[in-house]
């Protein structure tokens, strides 16, 4: 995703802080102050948070991290965007469901959720943080982490990226991610 956009205009975050990259661990970031500090000396378009704590055995092993990742950080980041009036994009999941038999899905932004794990339940209080923190800010729930090997322009990172050319989602989707490209 970040090798389509122009020289310049990424910024790229890591735990680990490989090299060209600013290090940012979402289970440290406590206030916003701590995201000013990190990002305001950087001309920025839009804030993505495409990181999370995705391992749900971990996740039920150490559910005060997982909150810390999957929950205050995209909380505190997407206040830090609000306050730059940046457009901010949230990655959740379909966990945040029960996938019972009565509930299958596919699901739409107005479904009833019911997460049955420390994974499903700390991102749905993501989702929750980063709307209650930036009413604007669009919350993408998806099955498929990755795109097929041979055809990685499908992806959603990519199709978000192209305009959504290949992203299948509701009209309401389709308009908010249009209207994040137009600002």
């Amino acid at each position: 995703m970040l090798g389509e956009l122009q020289p310049g205009r990424a910024l790229v975050t890591s735990r680990d802080k490989p090299e060209g990259q600013l290090r940012l661990d979402l289970s440290e970031l406590e206030q916003q102050s701590q995201a000013m500090t990190l990002f305001d000396d950087y001309d920025l378009d839009a804030v993505y948070c495409v990181a999370g704590m995705t391992y749900v055995d971990g996740c039920e092993s150490k559910p005060e991290l997982a909150w810390r990742i999957n929950a205050r950080g995209p909380g505190i980041m997407a206040a830090y965007a609000k306050s730059r009036r940046l457009p901010f994009v949230y990655f959740s999941t379909e966990y945040v469901f029960d996938g019972l038999k009565e509930n299958p899905g596919p699901y739409v932004e107005t479904a009833r959720t019911g997460p049955l794990n420390v994974y499903g339940k700390t991102k749905l209080e993501g989702e929750q943080r980063v709307l209650a923190a930036h009413p604007e800010a669009l919350v993408i729930g998806r099955t498929a982490r990755y795109a097929l090997p041979n055809a990685p322009e499908r992806s959603c990172e990519a199709s978000l990226l192209h305009g959504g050319k290949h992203l299948r989602c509701c009209a309401r989707l389709a308009s908010r991610i249009a209207n994040l490209w137009q600002t």
